[in-house]
């Protein structure tokens, strides 16, 4: 519930705090968040769109990784 509630999913990132606003455009449920929104208000650039696309793409790689290389060595140990 928290991370929904720092998203930017139910009001604008503009109401946070600054410091706050830079924490919450690190996590991914903002860059789908933001994605979504492009998508359905037909706001969206190609540049930010390939940004939001390639932060969850990075993120999902070392995801896969770093899931990958815990389960070898739990599997090996």
């Amino acid at each position: 519930m928290l991370m929904f509630m720092f998203s930017g999913t139910f009001f604008p990132l503009a109401q946070l705090p600054g410091w706050l606003q830079s924490v919450v455009q690190v996590t991914p449920l903002w860059h789908g968040v933001e994605l979504c929104r492009a998508a359905a208000l037909g706001t969206g650039t190609g540049a930010g769109t390939a940004i939001h696309i390639g932060y969850l793409t990075v993120l999902t790689a070392v995801g896969l990784l770093a899931g990958r290389r815990t389960y070898q060595r739990h599997l090996h140990s």
